[in-house]
């Protein structure tokens, strides 16, 4: 509620996307993401409070909003697939007449911000790709292209690992035969906006085997306790970071940590059980 305030706030007083309280409503966006997805789980295993339903449907329709007026297309592509599958997960089965609400309230809420922040996000997508399909990477979605262009090829060469100063010459050098990914040089020295090549370019096969692991063994330990909340975040992990790098922002960093601490030993929640059989659970477990 705080987050959601506070990104109204930031909206209502001229902010052009919200951006919390960092300085890149990229992150924001994929921490708002999670939390919101996260709080929309409380709500289903707490299903007895009141007004359930209404609270319910207006989470999820406010944060898909809020993640739309942050301007992150990855956020918004994904923010709505990946609360579908928690739903699918937790409750095994699909609820028609709770689903055709919230698809029309979203379809209210889509089209009440389209002509503002949904359609000119998709004109841009459409020119960036454009852009760079006729040699032009001097844009956002441009320079991600080629800087996981440029972070391909660099770890083609170094399997085995770099140094941030090997790849910024290795880049260079990409640079000089293919002139046509030239802004990749611009933040070769930040990251390469994808988990798996920054990892890849920097600490090799050893690097990318660790992150592949690392999502294997999230992924994997959530489905065998079933365990929702370790799913999502495991799913948000990987997901945003195929369009960004979560594991180098401190802000990210410290947040998934602290859900990861909250929920790992959570125990298996069944759709009917309730709330206060799940309290219960929790702080025993806890204790």
């Amino acid at each position: 509620m705080l987050a959601t305030g506070y990104g109204l706030y930031q909206i209502h007083h001229g902010m052009d996307r919200i951006a919390l309280s960092t300085n890149r409503a990229t992150i924001a966006a994929y921490i708002y993401s999670a939390l919101s997805i996260l709080l929309i789980y409380l709500l289903l295993i707490f299903k007895k409070t009141v007004n359930y339903h209404m609270t319910l449907m207006a989470v999820i329709t406010i944060s898909f909003l809020v993640i739309i007026m942050m301007g992150t297309r990855a956020a918004i592509l994904a923010h709505l697939l990946m609360i579908s599958l928690m739903m699918l997960f937790h409750f095994r089965k699909i609820y028609l007449k709770p689903l055709l609400i919230v698809m029309v309230l979203l379809g209210f809420g889509v089209g009440m911000s389209y002509g503002k922040y949904i359609k000119p996000k998709i004109e841009q997508t459409d020119s960036e790709i454009a852009l760079y399909q006729n040699g032009n990477d001097q844009s956002s979605l441009g320079s991600r292209f080629s800087l996981w262009y440029v972070g391909l090829n660099i770890f083609s060469q170094r399997p085995f690992g770099n140094t941030v100063e090997g790849r910024h010459m290795q880049a260079a050098e990409i640079i000089v035969h293919d002139p046509g990914n030239r802004t990749a040089m611009e933040y070769i020295d930040t990251h390469l906006h994808n988990e798996l090549l920054e990892a890849a370019s920097l600490q090799g096969i050893v690097g990318l085997l660790t992150v592949v692991l690392f999502y294997v063994y999230i992924i994997s330990q959530s489905l065998v306790r079933k365990n929702t909340p370790m799913l999502l975040i495991g799913c948000c992990i990987i997901v945003y970071g195929l369009s960004d790098v979560l594991l180098v922002s401190s802000e990210s960093i410290l947040f998934f940590m602290v859900c990861i601490a909250l929920f790992t030993k959570m125990p298996p929640v069944k759709a009917s059980a309730a709330p206060s059989l799940v309290s219960s659970r929790l702080i025993r477990h806890a204790n």
